[in-house]
């Protein structure tokens, strides 16, 4: 183990906002500008002060400092002496935030909307509202009619209008203008010092040339027509306005000019009005040169300009705006030979451009400096597509982004959260051990070649190794994933079911690849963990897991996936149409309906009868299955063994679709992931058996309940007190219900009562929960989840830059060899049986007539020519 030192995070210090707090009663920070330090542990409160005073230029006298922690973002705590700042750094792992915001503007509340459309203050504030003089006069129509008292009245308070004596003519064009201002136009509530004074109507008979008096009016007499498509017009406007006016019958009115705050269309790079103020002037110290190149990056985005550097090194730096003759220019120096720190020695701000030079220059986008913008975003959605980078980088800041600055732009900010890609197999055997040493049940085992390269990882978690021992059933899901990155490396997975019937890991791996050793490590490591007991394998056909599960457990009790199969034979399908032609093809729909058939057919009668259907559609498919398709090892008739049903895996509840965010990431990130999110499964899951009714989950629950409400059309004859004839539709089946069997095999196979045996529990009046099989009351459930999740503490995770360089006992390893080729992937050869998926195509020979072969390689091509040619020879 590496020697523990003072943990350092970095620091986000936020300057000149203020706390916003929306309609739900939520604090947020908005506005102002930030800027970065790393902090570390043992740190003071005087020093933290002083840190935020030299870089961010800002004195912070009587002002309020607060901060907030990894687990709950949106509340604001208070950063008033040391033990403050030790909470700080305890409590986040890699960065911090802390706020700074001046005494008076502490909060500001959002509005919202009401029933009416008016957008309103959470009080109703009305303060904030522009006054009179500052809105724009926009000619509109406003109808009048006759209203109800109490709609005209809430309507014209919360919008104040000016009405002219002089009535000018509305032309076409403005009513467009009015159109689009009102589709942007935002809350326009009366000043403070008019929403107090009652309405009044006002009306001016006489033109006059002075200017009108505004005053906030209520009726409107309409004395002149206009056309319908005006009032329309008002109509498609207002709806977005503050105050609806759609609900006003249309009586012609006249058209009168109102003053009507227009809001403008969003304004691209709004959010880089914070890094105006990033250079300051001479003086001015950063980190080193890399915070320095970034903060100028930054600059240029805000000032929309272009820079070229003259001298680009960590001892000097000499930048100059790219337009000849242009004066601004910024020169830094490292503050000594041994510090990276840089100070800022002269700097010109002032630019020279001409309006041609404003419009060729544009700020530049680099994919490097990109990512330390976008780094935020990406640790919230790692998932957003670089099309959605590009898109919101150009919205937010103004900076058009090519598809491969995006790409690259993510990937460095993947690095800068989680480490370059050669370090993420690094601390396996540290996270191995810390594993462990939580919970003594767990089992975490990793091998290496002899020079400490990668090569497996299996890890199976306490609780998940109880819990399958002690109430789950005997049956594990096998399956893999192909993890993406730069890394040819395969996750493999092992499931189980819980009594409400839904999967949970019980043991993963994450290996080189798909081969026969790479699965036989892991089915050992899971037979070891299991013990004794026997259980069923249900996976996909690839001769890897074949040959594994046949060496380790055997292979009489390997079912394999229909789900899989399912997919393999639509591809059979789709072939076999190709080669009969599209008027002669087989339909989708009805092949897959015959399969289902064939592979939920209980009875041997009913499987016979599904393959003699299958067989008058298509001969070549039955015989496919019959000779290629392994019937034996999927369909419920043919499986001597019990699967309760579940032939397939869920695929919504699989490995993968956890760790959609966290598998692109280093191994160690994957692992806590994924140990973080089946904590909090585990934890929901055991809550949730408060809830159950009747003792079965709520899917077992919908189950019965469908097989009660079939029961109801059947009758039921008691022969003997235990056997009962149940009749149903034109058949006759007999349930045993102390034997707990019927003759359909759905209730011996399932652990179900079937509807037959729901009609016979109601004719002896008994309870049917009581014929529920163990496996799926609630004691089982809370036997599976009796255990809890231990978290693994990270925050002493070893730092590799400084723990490579240390020599200590702790191993660390290389990434596997097999990287992925650059460029494009080609197309994936197949590596599972032909029996499964693959029907060859035919090929036809037109000149011998035989199949196999084309006439390009035909062997006979030459002495079929020769006996054209010359009939009378034989050609041999």
């Amino acid at each position: 183990m590496a020697s523990a030192s003072l943990k350092a995070i970095f620091c986000y210090f936020h300057v000149g906002g203020q706390y916003v707090k929306n309609a739900e009663g939520k604090m947020s920070y908005e506005g102002g500008r930030s800027n970065g330090r790393v902090i570390k542990e043992g740190m003071t409160h005087t020093e933290l002060i002083g840190i935020i005073t030299s870089c961010m230029q800002y004195e912070s006298n009587g002002a309020e400092m607060k901060y907030t922690i990894k687990f709950d973002s949106s509340t604001f705590l208070d950063l008033e002496d040391d033990e403050g700042v030790a909470q700080l750094i305890q409590f986040n792992d890699n960065c911090a935030h802390v706020y700074i915001v001046e005494k008076g503007n502490q909060l500001r509340e959002t509005p919202i909307k009401s029933s009416r459309g008016l957008e309103l203050s959470p009080r109703n504030a009305c303060a904030s509202s522009p006054s009179s003089h500052e809105l724009e006069v926009i000619p509109c129509r406003i109808q009048s009619s006759s209203p109800s008292s109490h709609e005209v009245e809430a309507v014209l308070k919360a919008i104040p209008c000016k009405i002219q004596s002089s009535f000018p003519p509305v032309q076409r064009k403005s009513s467009r203008l009015l159109e689009r201002s009102s589709r942007n136009a935002c809350t326009t509530s009366p000043s403070s010092h008019e929403s107090e004074a009652e309405p009044e109507a006002i009306i001016q008979s006489s033109p006059s040339n002075s200017e009108p008096e505004a005053k906030p009016c209520t009726i409107l007499s309409a004395s002149a027509p206009i056309r319908r498509k005006s009032s329309r017009l008002l109509q498609l406007s207002s709806t977005n306005t503050c105050a609806s006016l759609t609900s006003i019958p249309e009586p012609e009115p006249e058209a009168i000019p109102c003053l009507i705050q227009s809001a403008s269309a969003p304004v691209l790079g709004l959010n880089t009005e914070k890094w105006k103020d990033l250079f300051v002037g001479a003086g001015q110290v950063f980190d080193n040169a890399v915070a320095f190149r970034q903060a100028l990056y930054k600059y240029s985005i805000a000032h929309k300009f272009s820079y070229i550097f003259v001298k680009n090194s960590s001892k000097k730096m000499v930048v100059k705006c790219k337009i000849d003759g242009c004066k601004w220019k910024i020169t830094a120096n490292a503050m000594s030979t041994t510090s990276p720190m840089m100070s800022v020695q002269s700097f010109h701000e002032e630019h020279t451009h001409s309006a041609q030079d404003n419009l060729i220059v544009s700020p530049m986008a680099r994919s490097k400096l990109t990512s330390s913008i976008i780094v935020n975003e990406i640790k919230s959605s790692a998932e957003k597509a670089p099309n959605e980078i590009r898109r919101d980088f150009y919205t937010e800041y103004g900076v058009s982004l090519t598809y491969r600055q995006a790409v690259r732009g993510k990937k460095r900010a993947l690095e800068e959260m989680y480490g370059p890609s050669k370090h993420s197999f690094s601390l396996v055997p540290w996270m191995c051990e810390r594993l462990m040493e939580n919970d003594p049940n767990t089992v975490a085992k990793w091998s290496a070649s002899t020079d400490n390269t990668f090569e497996r990882l299996f890890i199976a978690y306490g609780c998940c190794i109880n819990g399958f021992l002690l109430g789950s059933r005997p049956i594990l899901y096998l399956d893999g994933y192909h993890l993406r990155g730069p890394y040819k490396v395969t996750l493999l997975a092992a499931s189980a079911y819980d009594a409400n019937n839904e999967l949970f890991p019980v043991a993963y791996a994450i290996v080189c690849g798909v081969t026969f050793d790479e699965w036989s490590w892991f089915l050992h490591n899971v037979k070891e963990i299991i013990g004794s007991v026997q259980v069923t394998i249900v996976s996909y056909r690839h001769s890897a897991i074949i040959d594994a599960v046949k060496a380790i457990f055997g292979d009489e009790r390997h079912a394999y996936c229909y789900r899989h199969l399912k997919e393999n034979f639509s591809s059979l399908v789709t072939n076999f149409n190709k080669e009969l032609g599209r008027n002669c093809g087989i339909g989708m729909e009805d092949a897959l309906r015959l399969l289902d058939a064939i592979a939920y057919a209980r009875l041997e009668c009913d499987f016979d009868k599904s393959m003699g259907n299958l067989r008058s559609l298509s001969p070549d498919m039955a015989q496919w299955l019959e000779t290629k398709g392994d019937i034996d090892q999927w369909a419920l008739s043919r499986f001597p063994f019990r699967r309760w049903d579940n032939i397939a895996t869920n695929l919504d509840e699989t490995f993968s679709v956890w760790l959609v965010k966290e598998i692109n990431h280093n191994v160690c990130v994957l692992i806590h992931g994924h140990q973080e999110k089946l904590a909090k499964m585990w934890c929901a899951r055991k809550e949730a058996t408060a809830e159950w009714k009747n003792g079965v989950g709520p899917n077992i629950e919908a189950k019965l309940k469908e097989n009660a409400l079939m029961a109801e059309s059947m009758e039921v004859e008691d022969d003997e007190p235990d056997k009962m004839l149940v009749r149903a539709k034109l058949t006759n089946f007999i349930v045993n219900l102390a034997s707990r069997d019927c003759t359909c095999k759905a209730w011996q196979m399932s652990g179900i009562p079937c509807p037959h045996a729901c009609a016979a529990i109601k004719k002896g009046q008994g309870d049917v929960y009581a014929n529920v099989e163990e496996c799926y009351l609630l004691s089982s459930q809370q036997k599976i989840y009796s255990n809890i999740m231990i978290p693994v503490e990270i925050n002493d995770m070893p730092r590799l830059a400084v723990a490579l360089n240390d020599h200590t006992s702790q191993t660390f390893l290389k990434p596997p060899q097999n990287t992925r080729p650059p460029g494009r992937p080609g197309r994936p050869q197949s590596t599972r049986r032909e029996s499964q998926v693959q029907h060859k195509k035919v090929y036809h020979c037109s000149i011998c007539q035989e199949l196999g072969h084309t006439r390009r390689t035909c062997k006979k091509s030459i002495s079929c020519l020769e006996y054209i040619q010359n009939p009378l020879e034989d050609p041999q």
